[in-house]
């Protein structure tokens, strides 16, 4: 059964009912998140002792779709966590585990939170569905809609790998390039918004359904430690969606009282140092952070800041820290992992790894813990070749 509740802001706390269509507050404007009765859940449940889930929809009953609705699913989760063995021993530390997203069915973590957004619309009944990326989650986007059966638009970058663009295409994604600016993007978006009434805007609206299924991967993780947790755990950060993810499945843990004797992770957030934007942000250095970059991991660059100020003050509840990573130490993890390992991970899970590497070498972690990365894509879309 479903233990979907209501809708509720994450910053002033108003609350809507189910059948709201607007997901941000019309108070402050912050994104709403779904709210489940996790008490009644707690008693029904039982730990998920009985789960044995073979995608994200093994969690059917928290994740904001209604009674009876069929989601929209390519088999989305129940990714593998592998152990770097050869890494782990070669930098004296006790684990290096690493969850695979790249074996999503479009290849990224973002399969996840699109077939949570694109599942949780359909009862709208929205004409065409609106968004910007320069990232992988065009790809996600693109597929789920076209599951759907649902119209769509995607705004990209003019510097966008024809590559990527073609492969939304194929879903049958309209793509328009643009130079990417805040102005031109701007005025993109208006133009597209304008165009329809019946028009869903995911990239201002979806947030709320991308959390929930950015969620799934802690829970699927709760259940492949036995429910503990490791030690460390080590996130890219993009545009917040998949640590705010995390929040979301540790709140929940806690009202589900799966937390009783689980030490929580020490969490470290992983940027570009060419686009450390949280980290301006938090200085009230918002202007400065840059329109474009050069940086060869696009999903670690994010030009919609919305969740940022709930990232600020989750920080120290969470043990929240932030590191950054150059280019050449990307490319030269992921070249590691590959020879090491046997395991292609995209640029952003090859920052994950030197943020490891670099946490160990300046005595910031112990080594004798259990370290958890997340790839959050395939490395075959790297637009960089080995030697």
């Amino acid at each position: 059964m479903s233990y979907f509740l209501n809708y509720q802001c994450s910053g002033c706390q108003k609350e809507y009912d189910i059948y709201t269509t607007n997901f941000r507050c019309v108070a402050c404007s912050d994104p709403l998140f779904a709210v489940y009765d996790l008490y009644k859940a707690r008693k029904e449940l039982q730990g998920f002792q009985n789960y044995h889930f073979t995608s994200i929809w093994g969690f059917e009953d928290l994740l904001p779709i209604k009674e009876q609705q069929q989601p929209v699913s390519l088999g989305e989760g129940n990714t593998p966590i592998y152990r770097l063995e050869r890494i782990a021993k070669s930098l004296n530390v006790q684990n290096i585990f690493l969850k695979q997203e790249a074996n999503n069915p479009g290849g990224s973590m973002r399969d996840r939170e699109m077939s949570v957004l694109i599942s949780a619309i359909q009862p709208f009944r929205y004409e065409t569905c609106f968004a910007e990326s320069i990232g992988t989650s065009s790809v996600s986007f693109s597929m789920y809609c076209a599951a759907a059966q649902q119209k769509n638009l995607l705004m990209t970058s003019d510097t966008f790998p024809e590559q990527l663009a073609q492969e939304c295409r194929e879903f049958g994604t309209n793509v328009k390039r643009i130079q990417w600016t805040a102005t031109e993007r701007e005025k993109m978006r208006a133009t597209a918004l304008a165009s329809s009434e019946r028009i869903f805007d995911q990239t201002e609206q979806g947030f709320t359904f991308r959390i929930e299924g950015a969620k799934t991967i802690f829970y699927e993780l709760f259940l492949q430690f036995h429910r503990k947790m490791p030690d460390v755990m080590v996130l890219p950060l993009g545009d917040g969606v998949l640590v705010m993810g995390l929040w979301k499945a540790l709140s929940e843990f806690k009202k589900l009282g799966f937390l009783k004797n689980v030490t929580l992770p020490k969490i470290w957030l992983v940027q570009s140092s060419k686009f450390p934007a949280l980290s301006l942000f938090m200085k009230q250095l918002k202007s400065e952070i840059p329109e474009v970059t050069d940086s060869i991991a696009a999903d670690l660059y994010c030009t919609n800041t919305v969740l940022y100020p709930l990232i600020s003050k989750i920080l120290n509840t969470l043990s929240l820290n932030i590191i950054h990573i150059e280019d050449d130490e990307m490319i030269d993890a992921c070249k590691r992992l590959a020879r090491k390992e046997g395991i292609q991970t995209s640029v952003e899970g090859g920052a994950c790894m030197a943020a490891v590497q670099q946490l160990i070498s300046l005595n910031q972690e112990h080594t004798k813990q259990n370290f958890l990365i997340i790839n959050p894509s395939s490395g075959i879309r790297r637009a960089w070749n080995a030697d």
